[in-house]
């Protein structure tokens, strides 16, 4: 009789080493989880910066096209820093470089860099978006 109560007593539970070796799956599984969750947190932050730069270098192309052909000169700026609707604000996220170079007497050709932060909201990332167009003096005849 003791050894059936002995018996029952045995395969009626979890022994301490098969805890902890559960404990340790689950927290190894948990631990991979967080990791990936955290970098595709980043990664997105990242996307978003990426689209806002894009936006504000499309903007400033687009600006670019809709003013007189003997301002496009002025809009000529180096890394000046501007918020998140390209404005310039000291405290602004993203960095604007604007060139303007004339190729022929009606003809000028307008490049944007916008530098964003990086995933981890520091400053700049090191590979800004680029646009470029060019801009034609329309004469009337």
């Amino acid at each position: 009789m003791d050894e059936i109560k002995h018996k029952r007593r045995r395969n009626g539970g979890f022994t301490l080493t098969e805890v902890v070796v559960a404990a340790f799956i689950l927290a190894t599984g948990f631990t991979g989880f967080g990791i990936g969750f955290m970098q595709a947190m980043r990664t997105n932050r990242l996307a978003k910066h990426h689209y806002q730069a894009m936006c504000l270098a499309r903007n400033r192309l687009q600006r670019a096209r809709s003013i007189s052909f003997s301002s496009i000169p002025l809009m000529e700026e180096d890394f000046q820093f501007i918020d998140q609707e390209g404005n310039l604000d000291p405290q602004g996220r993203f960095r604007r470089t604007t060139q303007v170079i004339l190729l022929g007497d009606s003809l000028y050709d307008v490049m944007v860099e916008v530098y964003y932060p990086d995933s981890r909201n520091q400053p700049v990332v090191e590979v800004p978006v680029m646009m470029r167009t060019l801009v034609a003096e329309i004469m009337a005849e």
